[in-house]
């Protein structure tokens, strides 16, 4: 698992350059125990964001971050690579305004080549409560994670 984190949290990420996915400026450290990457400050994530909203405006943070996430997994896809684990404690923020916040997709230790997880045809990796359930082991016509499970995984959330 170590060698997938670093080939997505230290040579995918810095490469991408969207808005709304998380900077990465540098990492050390990998092949040892204490890894060290610099990213951008974030002031939380959706989940912890998600606590402290009111429940009637939950709406409304949800219609933001679907906003700002698809663009940032349509670049992903553009580029070929899927996620693998889209969640709220994947995605940050920072308050832009009154009740308006700037969303990043970060934690990219699991993602990968779309052509690679094909050819590889290994088990979907990832949280599985919000895997699409074809990815379930159990399921009838199991195929591999694609940039579609991203946006199945973005949605459950919401």
């Amino acid at each position: 698992m170590m060698a997938l984190a670093y080939r997505g949290e230290g040579h995918i990420l810095p490469s991408l350059n969207h808005s709304h996915i998380i900077q990465s400026f540098h990492s050390q450290g990998w092949g040892s125990p204490r890894v060290e990457i610099v990213m951008s400050l974030m002031e939380g994530t959706v989940a912890s964001l998600n606590e402290t909203y009111p429940p009637e405006r939950r709406p409304e943070l949800a219609n933001s971050v679907l906003r700002q996430m698809l663009p940032a997994l349509a670049y992903l896809a553009k580029l070929g690579y899927v996620h693998r684990d889209v969640k709220p404690d994947n995605i940050f923020y920072n308050t832009t305004g009154p009740d308006m916040h700037h969303f990043q997709l970060g934690d990219f230790g699991l993602c990968e080549l779309e052509s690679i997880i094909a050819a590889d045809d290994g088990d979907a990796v990832g949280a599985r409560s919000y895997q699409a359930p074809e990815l379930h082991p159990d399921h009838l016509h199991k195929c591999c994670q694609t940039h579609k499970s991203d946006v199945w995984a973005l949605s459950l959330h919401l």
